[in-house]
């Protein structure tokens, strides 16, 4: 999903907002330098348990091929430890399709985007039904692509 979907609040833009004001923000600061907890201790923006949200932040950050990259490396992850069958039931790894759908669509690779899209919308719907909101996101990113690919078609009509 997007970074402003449901499944994604708390992450990414909006990590940190419930310390705003408090002085709390602060504290944290200086309490821990700069860097400690993060080098080597297995905490850091890669780590396991933070696979998703450097994911996103990279693709917020306009760093798509290291995104793609990255979204690529944890569906084969995905795939390995679950099997094909099984991937497509895993609302982590339908989400990685979906975002991985958003990188390609960014970039300009709608064919490569519209087939993670699809394949993320079939397991979303054979999760969650039609009317999960995920679904409902897949059904309006899939109808901008249809429109970006008609409106490039009709460009290349009129050169």
């Amino acid at each position: 999903m997007g970074p402003r979907s449901p499944i994604n609040a708390g992450h990414g833009h909006q990590l940190g907002q419930p310390l705003r004001g408090s002085g709390q923000a602060e504290r944290g600061r200086e309490a821990v330098p700069a860097g400690t907890a993060r080098k080597g201790e297995g905490i850091g923006p890669r780590s396991p348990i933070n696979a998703g949200h450097g994911q996103q932040l990279e693709q917020s950050q306009g760093k798509l091929d290291e995104a793609e990259k990255m979204y690529q490396r944890a569906l084969q992850g995905y795939e390995k430890a679950l099997g094909l069958e099984n991937i497509a039931r895993y609302r982590p790894a339908l989400n990685t399709m979906s975002n991985q759908g958003d990188i390609f669509a960014a970039q300009g690779h709608l064919d490569e985007a519209k087939e993670m899209y699809s394949r993320a919308y079939t397991g979303f719907y054979t999760v969650l039904g039609p009317s999960g909101i995920e679904c409902q996101y897949l059904e309006h990113r899939m109808a901008i692509l249809r429109n970006q690919v008609r409106e490039i078609s009709e460009a290349h009509g009129r050169k």
